[in-house]
């Protein structure tokens, strides 16, 4: 009993501080309306982050020099992750460089999200920055395993990436190597747009590494090997400072508890003499690094010790632990579990896993899940994708830099997030939505909310919109897009969902009754209403009967509405057809004028009628499978032990036909660097070895 007692008073003074904590991580974490646009259209940092390097090639050859079976170094089916934080000109005091490309980041298209992203966050609010950062990766692709890592087989004790010691030191910091030159620069851009830069923070080996190829290039000298401090950082700038760290992943790779704490060790060791130096620099000019607005820190320390020696420090000790990502941070409408709790995300091949607050990560098998297959994703027959010169299926187009959304403005991510006094979206998972509510509810727009001459209203028919938080993109979304394309519009039109959440699965009656829920349908119908002021809307589609049914509740006198069958119902493409030739008989202006009669749409075809979605609907690092191939996207069913896991894990796969495309071929220059630096060399290790040795004894 008196042990219940003692149990009871601790849980009950615990309450109040676990609630100041949550209070303080959701302060760190801000509103789920702000976002990040990505680059400015046209800019230089924008044309040059699209020039990148044919990194998965590039690391194909150099992994089969000298004899070695061709393999990929890369993890390249969802692309590249370019960067995280500002983009603008004067808008970084603080350059965090290193290499973190997991699941997470591969989802969210955005460095250091995970787990080491928000350690790293927390050094940032730890100095006083919450928003005058950048984030880049020492490759922009993430590596398989970790930076010069041969990975030796337990069993065998074979190396399975023989070539990456050497390898990996080319790619990353030879100037020869075309990927080291872009990377460069890019800092160099980032230089060149942050004149006021103060430091830069090399995260791990090869970012500390990479830090000292950039002070090299620009004819500094480093002292040490891998100590960035002994580097002359003058070279860079007059007021730029270098600090090196551990990378905080070291921790996942420990194999036993010993192990761990001992990493743990020295991670709070490097992490806390990076916070003293800090310390001791802003000692020495306290207007060295400004706070950032909103942002704190502690009070700098100085002592002095019986001999006279002066140690500077803060006066509140650093803590080693995570603070979550900025919504600011991520594009509009990202699922909100992302950045918020160290890694949310599973890896499956070439699936990735999002799972919500009450998910886990399965590195544990007894949390593995099971999904549906209802239809193969490996066997579409007309996948929607338009092949485009240049392009590949993997990476964001190059055909057209500006072809991404920077999303729907101020005026409208408010309102749309629920945010706006008295508009606030109701708790979803009461209604009986499936989705949990930890994922939010940010899918709920896609196009141009202010060149609306078509609006769209449509029911939810996939899970795909969570993908990249935009409406319709799934196998209903590429049906519509051919339809629009079909009634000559290609770009002016916007689409909002019927509802913000998950409802698949549930029966008509049940989503009836969320969908006309008061708040809901004040919420929605305040929505539908500043697209119509704003714009002069002509045509207005519902998709579905709930969509339907909340545009009937609208005022559209001077529009015409038509209201088609959900794209997943009996004989909707008869149904379409028909509508098709209706539409076109309106007075609205079209974005081509090519048209020349209804298209006419069939039931034996109408499975495989697809295009895919306009590059610019959807955030900026969306690579070109995603929006093809119909629903690339399931709901868990059960976990392991069979217990039923509603709206908790989501799975989003690569289509087979694009997870089958060959890595595309280099350029002259980049063959001409690979040639140049030995990697076109077929023959075996030890052979090049000899030759070399007996070159240089030539040479003597």
């Amino acid at each position: 009993m008196k042990k219940q007692i003692i149990l009871f008073l601790a849980l009950l003074f615990a309450l109040p501080v676990m609630a100041d904590e949550r209070s303080d991580r959701e302060k760190l974490r801000g509103n789920p309306w702000e976002y990040d646009q990505g680059p400015e259209y046209d800019s230089e940092i924008l044309q040059h982050l699209m020039s990148l390097p044919n990194y998965r090639t590039l690391g194909r050859k150099v992994m089969g020099a000298f004899g070695e079976r061709e393999q990929e170094r890369f993890r390249w089916h969802w692309g590249p992750v370019f960067y995280r934080g500002r983009l603008g000109k004067n808008q970084v005091k603080v350059l965090i460089i290193g290499q973190e490309g997991g699941q997470d980041e591969a989802f969210s298209k955005r460095a250091f999200t995970g787990g080491t992203g928000q350690s790293m966050q927390h050094f940032l609010n730890y100095i006083g920055l919450n928003q005058s950062y950048l984030f880049l990766n020492t490759f922009i692709y993430s590596i398989r395993s970790q930076y010069q890592d041969v990975e030796v087989d337990e069993k065998t004790k074979d190396e399975k990436l023989p070539n990456a010691f050497e390898g990996d030191v080319w790619l990353a910091q030879s100037l020869e190597s075309p990927i080291a030159r872009h990377r460069n620069e890019l800092f160099d851009l980032v230089l060149k747009q942050n004149p006021d830069l103060r430091l830069v923070v090399a995260v791990g080996s090869g970012a500390k590494d990479s830090v000292q190829t950039w002070v090299k290039a620009h004819g500094g000298e480093c002292t040490k090997f891998r100590d960035v401090s002994s580097c002359d950082a003058s070279v860079l700038g007059p007021n730029v400072e270098l600090i090196g760290v551990l990378h905080p992943g070291a921790k996942g790779q420990a194999k036993n508890d010993a192990e761990r704490k001992q990493i743990a060790a020295g991670l709070e060791r490097s992490f806390q003499a990076a916070a003293d130096r800090a310390a001791r620099l802003i000692h020495l000019n306290p207007d060295w690094l400004p706070l950032d607005e909103g942002a704190t820190r502690p009070n700098v320390l100085v002592q002095e010790d019986e001999e006279g020696n002066e140690s500077v420090t803060f006066d509140k000790r650093y803590d080693d632990r995570n603070d979550p990502v900025p919504h600011r941070d991520f594009s509009f409408g990202l699922i909100w579990t992302m950045g918020k709790g160290s890694t949310t995300s599973n890896r499956q091949g070439a699936s990735i896993v999002p799972f919500s607050d009450d998910g886990h990560y399965a590195k544990n098998r007894k949390y593995e899940v099971y999904f549906p297959r209802s239809e193969s994703i490996n066997k579409i027959e007309y996948s929607g994708y338009q092949e485009i010169e240049g392009d590949v299926s993997y990476e964001p187009t190059k055909s057209d830099l500006n072809a991404y959304d920077r999303g729907p403005g101020s005026e409208f991510a408010k309102l749309l997030m629920g945010g706006e006094e008295g508009l606030h979206w109701p708790d979803f998972e009461k209604l009986g939505a499936v989705s949990h509510a930890s994922f939010g509810h940010g899918a709920v727009f896609r196009g141009r909310l202010d060149e609306a001459t078509v609006l769209v209203v449509a029911d939810q028919h996939s899970h795909d919109d969570m993908m990249r938080g935009r409406a319709l993109i799934g196998d209903a979304g590429q049906k519509l897009q051919h339809f629009l394309r079909n009634m000559g519009i290609t770009q002016s039109y916007a689409i909002i969902r019927t509802l913000p959440v998950d409802t698949l699965g549930l029966d008509a009656k049940k989503v009836r009754k969320i969908s006309t829920h008061k708040q809901v349908e004040r919420v929605r119908k305040a929505v539908l209403e500043r697209i119509l002021s704003r714009n002069n809307t002509l045509v207005i589609l519902t998709v579905g009967e709930h969509a339907a049914d909340a545009v009937s509740k609208l005022n559209t006198d001077k529009i015409s509405v038509f209201n088609l069958k959900s794209a997943s119902d009996k004989n909707a493409a008869e149904d379409w057809s028909k509508q098709l030739k209706r539409i076109l008989k309106v007075k609205y202006p079209r974005d081509d004028q090519k048209l020349e009669r209804a298209f006419t749409y069939k039931d034996k075809d109408w499975k495989n009628t697809r295009l895919e979605i306009n590059r610019r609907d959807l955030p900026f690092g969306t690579v070109r499978w995603i929006g093809t191939s119909g629903n690339l996207t399931e709901r868990a069913l059960k976990d392991r032990r069979g217990n039923y896991t509603p709206g908790d894990y989501y799975k989003i796969s690569m289509p087979g036909w694009a997870n089958a495309e060959k890595a595309s071929r280099l350029s002259k220059e980049e063959s001409a660097a690979l040639s140049d630096g030995g990697w076109l060399d077929k023959r075996p290790r030890e052979e090049r070895r000899v030759d070399r040795m007996r070159a240089e004894r030539k040479g003597k």
